[in-house]
């Protein structure tokens, strides 16, 4: 009964009172054979609610879990939590042995671990992955025409797109990916290749499109609790605006997805939110102001995050008259940027009637 009371909260939006049942089911306890289900169950509402206690439930859950395909699921959603929360080493050990323990048995589940994977060795600081070789494997996915394919058009799409390529083959990629809507729908608006396509359409200058993405992905992150597609969507809008000069409507969505990244302790984007911040406000001539979001803050130790960071701490400082540590800083970021776009990459990926 308390299962399916959780279940129901979930369905209206309603991830915290769905942990509070899933916890009271815990304590009963459960049959033995059961715990690992409720534990799981209650590690993915905790995941929707951002709550800290999901990172160990989703990880004992899977650790108890003896079904390959069950595990997997599992994992990819422990992998969500890590990844969010900059953990990207951990990420990417999961992901792989999620892979191996799947095998064959569910390839569409499998593109979308290896899609995430591959995504970790492109953009991670710290990947010991060949970057060639993952974008190969982006590719060879993207052209599938399954609907797990969707994953990787997008993160294609992105990292493509970060590296200055074919804006119309971007496009078209994006378009394909999202799928009407219906990848939303179906993986929810905080899966990682959702949040990439918004970059994607950023870079090539798509800014309705981009904006439609942000509404779609705030309303299902509102229908259904989601702290990460609020704060994402929050941050994302800030952004839009601030590219349209809205500087007041920039700052209030920027300040509020700054505030709910540090409340709940989002790792990854909470460098993000604080370089959008930082740039407002330096637009609006707040230099004091601007300084102190970026000042005093420990730096990513690389990868997108740590670029936006270090840009927008160096473009403050440059006004503010700081002109050396301006200028180590935008070195610095020059060098990471250039290491995410270390692999050239020259080979079409259009996607024509034969790939579907």
């Amino acid at each position: 009964a308390l299962r399916a009371a959780a279940a129901a909260a979930l369905e209206r939006g309603a991830p915290e009172t769905s942990v509070t049942y899933l916890r009271r089911a815990l304590a009963e306890p459960p049959a033995e054979q059961d715990r690992a289900a409720v534990l799981g169950e209650l590690g993915g509402a905790e995941r929707i609610a951002r709550d800290p206690a999901a990172l160990g439930d989703l990880e004992r859950a899977w650790q108890a879990t003896s079904c390959p395909v069950a595990r997997a699921l599992l994992a990819e959603q422990l992998a969500n939590v890590l990844f969010y929360a900059a953990d990207w080493t951990r990420c990417a050990a999961v992901l792989r042995s999620a892979l191996g323990d799947l095998g064959d048995r569910d390839p569409d589940l499998a593109m979308r671990l290896c899609t995430h994977a591959a995504v970790l060795e492109l953009l991670s600081p710290d990947s010991a992955g060949a970057p060639g070789a993952a974008l190969r494997r982006l590719r060879e996915m993207a052209v599938r025409g399954t609907p797990a394919s969707r994953s990787a058009q997008l993160c294609l799409a992105t990292i493509l797109a970060v590296r200055g390529q074919d804006c119309h083959e971007v496009a078209e990629l994006v378009e394909r990916g999202l799928d009407g809507g219906r990848f939303i729908a179906d993986e929810t608006g905080e899966a990682v290749p959702a949040m990439l396509a918004f970059w994607a359409l950023m870079a090539i200058d798509e800014l309705e499109r981009a904006q439609a993405l942000v509404e779609t992905i705030l309303a299902d992150a509102r229908a259904r609790g989601s702290v990460v597609g609020c704060t994402f969507a929050n941050g994302r809008r800030g952004l839009l605006a601030l590219r349209r000069g809205e500087l007041a409507e920039a700052e209030a969505d920027a300040r509020a997805a700054l505030e709910m990244a540090i409340e709940y302790n989002l790792a990854l984007a909470t460098p993000l939110h604080r370089a959008a911040l930082s740039t407002v406000l330096l637009e609006r001539g707040e230099l004091e102001q601007a300084a102190a979001v970026t000042e005093g803050v420990a730096l990513p130790i690389g990868g997108p995050t740590g670029i936006a960071l270090l840009e927008a701490r160096g473009r403050v400082r440059l006004a503010c008259g700081q002109r050396e540590q301006a200028i180590a800083d935008l070195r610095h970021c020059g060098r990471l940027a250039l290491a995410v776009k270390a692999t050239p990459d020259r080979k079409s990926t259009r996607l024509n009637s034969s790939h579907i």
